[in-house]
């Protein structure tokens, strides 16, 4: 094994023992970083935006601190941000995908649809130019989150805007054909 094969596995020993405690210490380790207490109602999405939260610090400090150290024998940023992604990514799929009929029925919609947004961001900053990346896999896990948003959305459209409108609107009768057609 080279010396930079070598160093590569002791990183990434190193970044999954990191992302391991991060998991395992969730609530203590977003408190010492953003100052932030726990909610007392706090739900499972919850605690996957503060884990997003404390990946995203975890890879700019490698970057910042670490990198110009290490950047001599491999990336360590790209590594940093590629085993994080792993990590949650096989997390995060267990969450939604396993476990879809919890987030379905007991969370609201808006909070998994704020949390797909931060996945997003994680994954376009610091995923998507990466060498050797495929297409994400997340966006298929959040479809029927999505499809439920859209669902709540129109729903929550027509049950207030299109009763106005009708209420709002006149009906003239045409003199020619003595048929009631809509003003608008």
């Amino acid at each position: 094994m080279s010396d930079t094969s070598l160093m590569e596995f002791a990183l990434q020993m190193c970044l999954k023992t990191t992302y391991n405690y991060i998991y395992k210490n969730l609530d203590e380790s977003y408190r010492q970083v953003t100052g932030n207490e726990a909610g007392t109602d706090e739900n499972r999405v919850d605690k996957l935006s503060k884990l997003v939260t404390l990946i995203l610090m975890e890879i700019k400090e490698d970057t910042r601190f670490y990198a110009p150290i290490f950047k001599q024998f491999i990336p360590h940023s790209d590594l940093s941000a590629l085993t994080f992604w792993e990590l949650f990514s096989e997390y995060l799929k267990q969450e939604l995908v396993d476990d879809k009929e919890y987030y379905l029925s007991k969370i609201e919609t808006p909070q998994v649809m704020q949390l797909q947004n931060s996945i997003t961001f994680f994954y376009k900053n610091y995923i998507k130019d990466l060498p050797g990346n495929t297409a994400p896999e997340y966006p298929k896990w959040f479809k029927p989150f999505v499809d439920k948003y859209l669902k709540e959305k129109e729903n929550n459209m027509l049950k207030s805007i299109l009763p106005k409108a009708l209420d709002q609107d006149t009906f003239q009768i045409d003199e020619k054909s003595s048929i009631k057609h809509s003003s608008s």
